[in-house]
């Protein structure tokens, strides 16, 4: 059945792509032409996008994909590189994934691997390298005996 959906979806791909273009100069008409579509095929106007990118990704799909489902198709035609792409087609070829740990695997694969943050290292002044004259002390604000609230309480002759 899956086989099936993506042969038809592919050659409606290719359909919509080939009709697109035959009339690629008019602006805004690959547009209007999938949500008149959509209505009248009561499909989705991502599905009917989604079967045109598959015909262009796999424009000889009898040859390339044969063991691949619709659904298989669907999630591996949200990675860009086609490299990877091939990968992704060899791994579930192979160990027989099923969609749900196709999606966990691309999923995991777009997710960049953070490294771990290495310790920010203050970098001392160099005031030994100025002239006593240029050294300025920097005061230290909101500590407890500078703090807003601690001149209220000091007994300062006027």
């Amino acid at each position: 059945m899956e086989q099936e959906k993506r042969q038809i979806y592919w050659n409606i791909g290719k359909h919509i792509k080939e009709h697109l273009l035959q009339n690629e100069d008019r602006a805004d008409y690959g547009d209007s032409l999938m949500i008149q579509l959509a209505g009248e095929l009561k499909l989705s106007k991502t599905l009917l996008y989604d079967s045109v990118h598959l015909y262009e990704e796999y424009p000889n799909i009898f040859h390339t994909c044969g063991k691949l489902t619709w659904s298989h198709m669907r999630v591996l035609l949200n990675v860009p590189e086609k490299q990877a792409r091939q990968e992704f087609e060899t791994k579930i070829i192979e160990e027989k994934l099923s969609v749900r740990d196709l999606r966990k695997l691309v999923k995991n694969e777009k997710t960049p691997q953070k490294l771990p943050e290495e310790p920010q290292i203050e970098e001392p002044d160099n005031q030994a390298e100025t002239a006593p004259e240029e050294q300025i002390e920097k005061p230290i604000l909101n500590t407890p005996a500078t703090s807003p609230t601690s001149f209220i309480s000091e007994e300062r002759p006027i």
